[in-house]
């Protein structure tokens, strides 16, 4: 999540949030550490593709194993 305080409603026993943002990718190392499989669910906007380049690197370097991205319209 980007901002902890926002998302006290998804916090349920089995979830682990963790603070990261797309737009700034050190954040994002932290984020992807022990993770194995992850759902990327883009929102359109104009920085779109550096924001997915900068999950999907950190990903990566981080040893994820399995990842679904799910389409954009018009894809």
């Amino acid at each position: 999540v980007r901002n902890p305080s926002k998302a006290q409603d998804l916090q349920a026993p089995g979830v682990e949030l963790v603070q990261g943002d797309f737009a700034q990718p050190d954040s994002l190392a932290a984020a992807c550490a022990g993770v194995e499989k992850a759902l990327l669910v883009p929102l359109w906007q104009e920085n779109m593709l550096e924001l997915q380049a900068n999950f999907l690197q950190a990903a990566k370097a981080a040893g994820v194993r399995h990842l679904v991205r799910i389409s954009a319209l018009g894809a």
